[in-house]
């Protein structure tokens, strides 16, 4: 399962915008979340707690029950899905793969 994970304030910086302060109108701290080519809605973004792990946010916030819990602790690889953000050092999409079991949102 695909998952691009980036915040918008990172959209921002990669539109040659100037760093985002915290009173900058452009700055904003909801995850920009593309699952599956999907982007998911602010709505749903911003249900994701700072404690969840991926493997949560996505069955039980977003009902993708794909990725399963196998064993918690990463060693199965049943909740194993791809990441990719881009790396802004080396201005390209980076893909690796999680254990959505163990990774915070």
């Amino acid at each position: 399962m695909p998952i691009n994970l980036s915040y918008e304030s990172d959209i921002a910086t990669l539109n040659n915008a100037a760093q985002p302060s915290s009173n900058d109108e452009n700055y904003r701290s909801t995850p920009l979340l593309y699952i599956n080519s999907h982007r998911i809605p602010a709505h749903l973004a911003t249900l994701a707690r700072p404690n969840q792990t991926l493997l949560d946010f996505l069955r039980n916030t977003l009902h993708l029950t794909g990725s399963k819990l196998g064993c918690g602790e990463g060693g199965c690889g049943a909740c194993t899905v791809l990441l990719s953000r881009f790396d802004k050092s080396k201005g390209a999409v980076v893909h690796s793969t999680v254990n959505a079991c163990l990774f915070p949102v």
